[in-house]
């Protein structure tokens, strides 16, 4: 939305938004794919290709789930599915890999960072869900082995980006404390329009990497489950 930060950092790809938008105000004939390639490869350095890969990755998921995005929406949306969000985790540890340790690239590691907070917001919350699909299908797990440990990996960006507040509205009290109750308090299996479905594999080769397709693949069998539901 166009709205970006408007009360604390942190939003989702709010830098891009910023940009594309105020492009197009200025010149509404430019094409908007062109914007956001120049964008991201000046924005991310390097890691551009891996950034459009979670951007893609999401627009494809919304596409196959018939989702509305609205301005503000649940973690039990249909396009957050176990796979989007493991091809997004992969895509940016990609990106991440791909920057290394120059000290030129450190701006660009900072800003992968910062974007990828929001797959690890959702990653936490639905841990349990996420990890027995992995497990099931021999994939490769994206990032920190435990729950503790991506939560401090989460708990480290937010700081250094200073975020001070995690949701939009009067509500000031959702703040990393109160994520970090939210994430241990109870299985993370157990939020709202969480699915148990798990993608059939033939475990040929272990740890995996996510297939090309795995979204559209748990896209398809999910609404297989559902009709044969109905």
């Amino acid at each position: 939305m166009e709205e970006g930060n408007y009360r604390s950092p942190g939003g989702d790809m709010t830098e891009l938004k910023q940009y594309l938008i105020g492009r197009l105000m200025w010149d509404p004939t430019v094409s908007d794919r062109e914007v956001i390639a120049e964008f991201l490869a000046a924005y991310y350095g390097p890691a551009a290709s891996f950034v459009k890969i979670y951007m893609d990755t999401m627009h494809t998921s919304v596409l196959e789930t018939g989702s509305l995005v609205p301005a503000i929406f649940e973690l039990d949306q249909a396009f957050l599915t176990p796979a989007a969000l493991l091809a997004s985790a992969h895509a940016f540890r990609q990106a991440r890999k791909t920057l290394g340790n120059a000290t030129s690239h450190q701006k660009y590691v900072e800003r992968v960072d910062r974007s990828k907070l929001s797959v690890y917001f959702a990653l936490l919350m639905k841990w349990d869900d996420v990890k027995n699909m992995v497990a099931d299908a021999r994939w490769e797990w994206p990032i920190e082995k435990t729950k503790e440990e991506a939560f401090d990996e989460f708990a480290r960006i937010y700081n250094a980006t200073g975020i001070t507040i995690m949701e939009e509205g009067l509500n000031n009290e959702y703040d990393l404390a109160t994520f970090r109750a939210a994430v241990f308090a109870k299985s993370s299996s157990s939020y709202r329009g969480s699915s148990q479905t798990r993608l059939n594999s033939t475990k040929s080769s272990p740890l995996a990497p996510l297939p090309p397709g795995a979204v559209r693949d748990f896209v398809l069998e999910e609404k297989s489950r559902k009709g044969k539901q109905q």
